[in-house]
């Protein structure tokens, strides 16, 4: 089942709120191996924020890469 999105980029927060994982589930994607693929942070500095693509981070889902 596909989640709607109201953006096709979404900050971390946003994507926690309208998604409903669990935060633990979204730190473990955006600390695999490949999670450059779906996010990016906003600048170097070590309080940037996480930047989600809603569509790339289904992807990966769906095919079974995030568990």
């Amino acid at each position: 089942m596909k989640i709607k999105y109201s953006k096709p980029i979404l900050s971390r927060t946003e994507f926690l709120r309208e998604s409903g994982y669990p935060r633990e589930y979204l730190d473990r994607a955006l600390h695999c191996w490949f999670a450059d693929q779906f996010c990016f942070r906003t600048s170097s500095k070590p309080k940037a924020k996480f930047m989600i693509d809603t569509e790339a981070f289904e992807h990966y889902r769906r095919i079974g890469e995030l568990k």
